[in-house]
């Protein structure tokens, strides 16, 4: 892996003395705040206003990926001059989700067109071109603020998501953004689910966006199933077939190679190809689309796959930096943090991933993990907690070792003895004595923590302990 790091490292200095000029000249071009956000919720959206077609379906613009229109907020307070929260509100989650460069949003402009309007938005849909509208309310009371927002796929009128936000208005500016990040965070992944439902109806006819985004929640569903990867790979070698300039397809294909790569077996021929192969589509990726938080995330995810912590630590934070409220990043980064011994500041990045996209396809993986760091910090009965959760959500190898580590530390035999032969039943391969004293001295520091965590559950294991999920991206 270490050609693919020196290139990174030598492409990314590049992009930051561009990067350089470029913030240098809008500086310059930028007054205000307001001036700011409404520039962010245009960019996304160049070329002709969508208003501008007013009997499209689908205008050109938008064919490669999900579209949207966030309809302005309606005033529930009964007091006007609170008009201009809801209003600022709606400007800032047109700004946020356009910020996510796999969206395509309608212009603040555009949107305002139907303020104060009641529209059908199956109107709103063939006017502007869009298969998503989101909509909302604010309703203020004393020192509250009420949020209530829905997604709609306006194509049928049905709610595909919708989430209520209760929270002070001592800080109007702070409002917007708790709440922005809170609605773009949670929206994302419903977006990514409603798409997935649509290409698995029609899983040739859609666009190239859709297509990608299926196979990466496939891929995000089931993180240690190899097999699982290997069909990703294929259906995203066919794609790129088609479209080979589209970033996230090589972003997403990196990562499935780096799944299907078999740890403990890394001088074989198929290894290797695997190796080159993540290389070859991290290096095109990141290239294609230097400044998308996502192709952050994915190459940070592969390389975590090859073991190469540090560097994948370093393009989380990387995602992080393009886009502080990026879940996944968050949740990933987390994740690599507990085997770095950092356990309480992995938490806290888990713990708003969490907090931030609840519904997120790998909310497991975060989950099992957060599991795991409680139980290192003496916490077993909040470990046990987010191990049952994640366990309902997709039964992992680390899902299942939290819960043995939780329950045995809890003295609850029983359960754990059931965890425990359940993880026998599942393995594919097993650690020695010295991988599993590795491992816990990867996550613990302290000589009488590190005992007790050893005490507690190889009498379960019996010597066999599993490499508790290949990955932790």
């Amino acid at each position: 892996m270490t050609a693919i790091l020196d290139w990174l490292n030598e492409y990314e200095s590049a992009l930051s003395a561009i990067a350089a000029l470029i913030l240098i000249g809008t500086v310059a071009a930028t007054v205000g705040r307001n001036w700011l956000v409404k520039n962010r919720a245009s960019s996304a959206n160049q070329g002709p206003s969508a208003a501008a077609y007013p009997n499209a379906q689908q205008p050109n613009t938008v064919s490669d990926r999900p579209s949207i229109a966030v309809l302005p907020f309606e005033n529930t307070s009964g007091d006007p001059s609170k008009e201009a929260v809801a209003d600022g509100l709606t400007t800032e989650i047109i700004a946020g989700l356009s910020a996510n460069r796999h969206l395509f949003v309608i212009a603040r402009n555009s949107c305002f067109t139907y303020k104060g309007r009641s529209v059908d938005v199956r109107e709103v849909s063939r006017e502007l071109g869009v298969r998503y509208v989101l909509e909302g309310t604010v309703r203020t009371r004393d020192d509250r603020v009420r949020v209530s927002a829905q997604l709609i796929d306006a194509t049928n009128g049905a709610t595909a998501w919708s989430q209520r936000f209760d929270v002070p208005i001592d800080d109007l500016f702070e409002l917007d953004d708790v709440v922005t990040a809170d609605i773009v965070a949670a929206l994302i992944p419903e977006l990514r689910r409603a798409e997935a439902a649509r290409a698995r109806e029609n899983p040739v006819g859609l666009d190239i966006w859709s297509r990608v985004n299926s196979a990466w929640l496939d891929l995000q569903n089931d993180l240690a199933n190899q097999n699982n990867a290997k069909d990703v790979i294929q259906r995203l070698e066919a794609i790129l077939e088609e479209a080979p300039e589209f970033a996230l397809a090589h972003g997403v294909l990196s990562h499935a190679y780096s799944l299907a790569f078999q740890l403990g077996d890394e001088e074989t021929k198929s290894t290797q190809d695997l190796k080159a192969k993540t290389t070859e589509h991290l290096q095109r990726a990141i290239a294609l689309d230097p400044d998308d938080p996502a192709i952050r995330h994915l190459a940070g995810a592969a390389l975590s796959n090859y073991r190469e912590s540090d560097e994948a630590r370093r393009f989380y934070q990387k995602a992080l930096d393009l886009n502080p409220d990026y879940a996944p990043a968050l949740g990933s980064l987390g994740v690599s943090l507990i085997y770095a011994g950092r356990t309480q500041e992995a938490i806290e990045h888990i713990e708003r991933a969490l907090r931030l996209s609840p519904r997120e396809p790998q909310a497991y993986h975060w989950q099992s993990h957060l599991a795991l760091a409680h139980n290192v910090l003496g916490n077993p009965a909040l470990a046990l907690d987010y191990a049952k959760t994640a366990y309902e959500r997709r039964p992992t190898m680390m899902g299942r070792v939290s819960l043995i580590m939780a329950n045995a530390l809890l003295g609850n035999t029983a359960e754990a003895t059931v965890y425990a032969n359940e993880l026998k039943s599942v393995i594919s391969s097993t650690m020695t004595r010295a991988s599993y004293t590795e491992l816990l001295n990867q996550l613990v520091e302290d000589e009488d923590r590190y005992r007790e965590l050893r005490d507690a559950i190889e009498p379960y294991l019996n010597d066999e302990y599993v490499d508790a999920e290949q990955t932790e991206a």
